[in-house]
């Protein structure tokens, strides 16, 4: 049997290795070609094509140009060991003896969309590339194009040294579609987990994905090579759920966990390892505490940017200096910039409120059916994949519609509902914001309290910028930890 899972956005290249042991990829010279692809786009163009921050952006391209094909252990690590997220939550690939990773090398592949295919020991440096980026190579306009059939190829010679070939796929869809299943020379088998509560079976990311993991740490506990070993999968009380499985789907069931005493910094630094410090000073520079305050989001006028129960950090001394407590500015070095996430005083109530800049002073603003103009620039609006979008928003696509819109050289996604709110207009303007003034929209725009509501806002009420997401709890679901969204960049 052979198990595939996906790869994880966060990476892992500090803690102590516990293998010595160490292999090469299989498609060096492919990875090589890709690399060469991206070190051509500079830190903004990147940006836009992975829809990541300024910040990840400059990371990412330093680390294009320092990747190298040598593979050497002083700077490279084995794959299992490199990624961290909620599979390998599930995985521990960290606790795995050295038989242990002997046999996984046989029977787990991870799929990636800069190497196609891992093996548990495979070396990498640090890289970010999703399987779902639209890269345009020699080969084509995505990596699915690029990687052609030679994943399939390779799965397909793995299985051929499988005393039982079958192929278990607890990979995500973005990743499994790099795959060809008709040309699989095995059975597949879809893995599928589900929550029980209230009397019914729901999807929820955070848990799918750890199982995944924790399947995979099955199959190797367990030396799984037979269906019926597989359908025994127990771990943290799963069971297989005859009713609702089919020969090729099988999906497993248990009731929903009950919230547990969470000591996020430590759950913080198991799935990612980093103290939640030690993530504010990798990515706020050299932030210290009395720069960065935590807000709680308690609406959803910023969806899908920010959600209900998202704990932002706000960085105060983004554009000013003040005395504590008050609005009295000491020294100014910047001012916010249409895009920036900010936090500011409401001029209607004095509620402390977060909304994106959309005008600066002297800008002209006009909305039309919830399309903008700015300064005679008519923004492009495109559809989002549902895959990048968070699990609440997806789960509410048949009542909204979600696009990304481009403007003026920014990016970022809006959401409106297809039944409008009665109380938002949809259209004003054209309107030009006075000097010293900000106009402030939602993300969420039909379900947000904004310009069009609290009117233009002054300059001296703005506290700070908004950064990034510190961790974030779900209301409707025991208040447990999103952990996918845990340090995640606000854009």
């Amino acid at each position: 049997m052979l198990a595939i899972i996906s790869p994880a956005k966060t990476l892992d290249f500090e803690s102590k290795l516990t293998t010595r042991k160490g292999t090469t990829p299989d498609f060096v010279e492919e990875s090589d070609q890709l690399i060469d692809r991206l070190r051509q786009y500079e830190p903004a163009q990147l940006a836009k094509l992975m829809k990541i921050s300024d910040n990840l952006a400059e990371l990412n391209h330093r680390r294009y140009h320092e990747w190298t094909p040598e593979f050497a252990p002083q700077t490279a690590r084995p794959a299992a060991l490199a990624f961290k997220g909620d599979v390998y939550l599930g995985l521990q690939a960290q606790d795995l003896s050295e038989r242990d990773l002997t046999w996984a090398q046989k029977h787990l592949r991870i799929l990636s969309g800069l190497h196609g295919v891992l093996k548990p020991l495979d070396r990498i440096h640090p890289y970010r590339l999703e399987m779902g980026t639209p890269l345009c190579t020699s080969k084509g306009k995505n990596l699915y194009e690029f990687w052609g059939d030679k994943v399939t190829r390779s799965l397909n010679e793995a299985l051929a040294e499988q005393a039982n070939p079958v192929l278990v796929n607890l990979a995500s869809q973005e990743y499994f579609n790099v795959v060809e299943p008709d040309a699989i020379n095995a059975d597949i088998i879809n893995i599928h987990f589900k929550e029980e509560k209230d009397g019914k079976l729901k999807f929820l990311s955070f848990y799918a994905k750890k199982a995944r993991g924790l399947m995979a740490r099955y199959m190797i506990d367990k030396r799984v090579k037979t269906l019926k070993m597989l359908k025994a999968f127990d771990y943290e009380n799963y069971a297989y759920n005859e009713a609702l499985s089919t020969s090729h789907d099988w999906v497993f069931t248990r009731p929903q966990p009950a919230p547990a005493d969470i000591d996020l910094d430590t759950a913080r630094e198991k799935v990612y390892g980093m103290t939640y410090d030690k993530w504010k000073n990798t990515y706020q520079k050299e932030a210290t505490p009395e720069q960065l305050a935590a807000m709680e989001v308690p609406t959803g006028s910023m969806i899908p940017t920010i959600l209900e129960g998202d704990r932002i950090v706000v960085d105060k001394l983004a554009y000013d200096l003040r005395v504590p407590f008050t609005l009295v500015r000491i020294a100014q070095w910047g001012d916010p910039q249409r895009s920036d996430i900010v936090t500011f005083e409401s001029p209607k109530d004095g509620k402390l409120l977060v909304k994106r800049v959309i005008g600066i002073p002297g800008d002209v603003v006009t909305m039309y059916n919830n399309r903008l103009t700015i300064n005679g620039e008519i923004g492009k609006y495109e559809a989002v994949d549902l895959s990048a979008l968070p699990d609440p928003v997806a789960a509410a696509i048949d009542n909204i519609e979600v696009s990304q819109e481009n403007l003026l050289g920014n990016s970022h996604m809006v959401m409106t509902y297809r039944l409008r709110h009665p109380q938002i207009r949809s259209s004003f303007g054209p309107v030009t914001v006075p000097e010293g003034h900000y106009l402030m929209l939602g993300d969420n725009r039909d379900n947000s309290q904004d310009f069009r509501v609290i009117g233009f806002v002054k300059r001296e009420v703005i506290l700070g910028k908004a950064g990034a997401i510190a961790f974030s709890l779900d209301y409707e679901n025991y208040y447990l930890p999103r952990s996918e969204r845990f340090f995640q960049e606000l854009i």
